[in-house]
């Protein structure tokens, strides 16, 4: 999909890029730049159900419906901020050359930067970004709704930015860190348990040659 310039004012982008299910990379570079086109796609979009009817009508009104939500906008924002963290590491983990353990230092450093956002005001910044492009496409912005009494959070909270952030990390970014934290000790485990060997193994392709005949049922989800 190419957007005119006319149509992309605020995007340096003029080609969205596939979302793909088995290459990282491609599918954290597809997201993040589907965000940095968000608000030309649904001016395309708008155009579209104007000026054409049937099938693609359908498809294209389905598509801005889900798109002009807040609930979308907010998490397509959080969706960025994590992916842009774990892009870097995506790019490297395909290098045929990186080190073992240079990877796993990689990994824990991203590991202890998404804690801190959960733990820190970041969350404020990435909701402000979320409001500002809903205003930029009247999109009204809500706030999910919550019992006077909560009895399942630590603390009360009354912050609405705070609300939402806590809403959405509870509910992803805690499995996403236990399982990566699951790859690292299952990987860590089991070269620990391995006998020492003539030929260290310092390459991840290396380390994937050890693994494809059945000494190890371990799938990366980087």
């Amino acid at each position: 999909m190419r957007l005119n310039a006319d149509r992309r004012p605020s995007s340096k982008s003029v080609l969205l890029v596939k979302l793909c299910e088995t290459r990282w990379v491609e599918s954290h570079e597809a997201i993040i730049r589907f965000s940095d086109m968000l608000i030309p796609i649904v001016k395309f979009l708008e155009d579209m159900t104007v000026n054409t009817d049937g099938n693609k009508f359908s498809k294209c009104n389905g598509v801005l419906h889900s798109i002009l939500t807040f609930e979308f906008i907010l998490s397509l924002e959080l969706a960025v901020e994590i992916l842009s963290l774990t892009l870097p590491i995506s790019r490297k983990l395909q290098d045929p050359g990186l080190d073992l353990t240079i990877c796993i230092e990689i990994i824990q450093t991203v590991l202890d930067v998404l804690k801190n956002k959960r733990q820190n005001a970041t969350f404020n910044n990435i909701y402000n970004r979320a409001v500002s492009k809903a205003e930029n496409l009247n999109i009204e912005v809500k706030t999910p709704r919550i019992c006077k009494r909560q009895i399942n959070r630590s603390n009360n909270i009354t912050s609405k930015h705070i609300i939402e952030g806590d809403t959405f990390y509870a509910a992803d970014l805690p499995r996403s860190i236990d399982e990566l934290k699951g790859e690292i000790a299952l990987w860590q485990l089991h070269w620990t348990q391995q006998p020492i060997k003539k030929e260290k193994i310092n390459t991840a392709i290396d380390a994937f040659k050890e693994t494809e005949d059945g000494k190890l049922q371990l799938y990366l989800s980087l």
